[in-house]
């Protein structure tokens, strides 16, 4: 039975050879099986994120010499497992915006920064967030911190290096945000 896992989405995933069981009770006289290869389509580094039904864990063959003596000996089968893709935490950090007095306030889509914390997959970069508001009173003159807020519902688009048909897909993050200061 190939054991169910999870992964990051945007991180690779490599198997070891480890990643099963077999019921102790259906081999005898110190038969085992030691090695078996796995693969997943979700292994690549670019799938979507899949938390619930997963991708399939299929066996694709043992690595024993005597499997044949094994299969002649017992029924054996085959269970999949499944690689579930993950949820990868962003936190933007929305830059702090200036504006003179009396002057209208205009916040641009790319007035943010992407935390070192939570490092983006090496093909996919955010640069565009829609909406990004103020909440402070700015006829008002002084500094304002953490009023620099992401709107209800903020839309976060991008672009994606590896697959030229995609685009950076906010469905694949947690995304968290860091509010900026007006001055």
């Amino acid at each position: 039975i190939a054991s169910d896992t999870n992964k990051v989405y945007g991180a690779e995933f490599s198997f070891v050879g480890n990643e099963y069981t077999t019921d102790p009770a259906a081999l005898y006289n110190g038969d085992a099986i030691t090695d078996l290869t796995l693969t997943s389509d979700g292994t690549n580094k670019v799938v979507a994120v899949n938390e619930v039904d997963g991708y399939p864990i299929t066996p694709v063959s043992v690595k024993k010499s005597n499997i044949t003596e094994l299969e002649k000996k017992y029924d054996v089968s085959y269970a999949d497992g499944k690689l579930r893709v993950k949820k990868r935490d962003l936190t933007l950090k929305l830059n702090t915006v200036t504006k003179e007095y009396r002057d209208d306030l205009t916040i641009e889509g790319t007035n943010f920064t992407v935390s070192a914390e939570t490092p983006l997959p090496d093909f996919e970069t955010p640069t565009n967030v829609v909406s990004i508001v103020c909440t402070a009173d700015t006829s008002e003159v002084g500094e304002f911190p953490g009023t620099v807020v992401p709107s209800a519902d903020p839309v976060v688009s991008g672009s994606h290096t590896m697959e030229p048909d995609y685009n950076f897909d906010a469905n694949n993050y947690n995304i968290t945000f860091e509010n900026g200061n007006l001055k």
